[in-house]
């Protein structure tokens, strides 16, 4: 089980990544076994939210996240 530490570290290197438009690293955060709900679609998966991820770091240019309160 993770640390409250480590799961920050975790949340922090995902949302960085997104910023960025680091696809790559953003798969690389995701464990072996994540399945991500779209909403959209009703699918889940990895590719299918790297593709969506892609999309939105090409559309949206000024990504950012402000953590108000962990």
């Amino acid at each position: 089980m993770e640390s409250p530490t480590e799961a920050a570290d975790v949340a922090e290197r995902f949302f960085r990544a997104v910023e960025k438009g680091d696809i790559d690293e953003v798969g690389q955060v995701y464990a072996p076994s994540a399945r991500i709900w779209h909403n959209f679609s009703g699918r889940t998966g990895v590719e299918e939210n790297l593709k969506v991820l892609g999309w939105v770091a090409y559309k949206l240019s000024n990504r950012r996240y402000d953590v108000l309160r962990r």
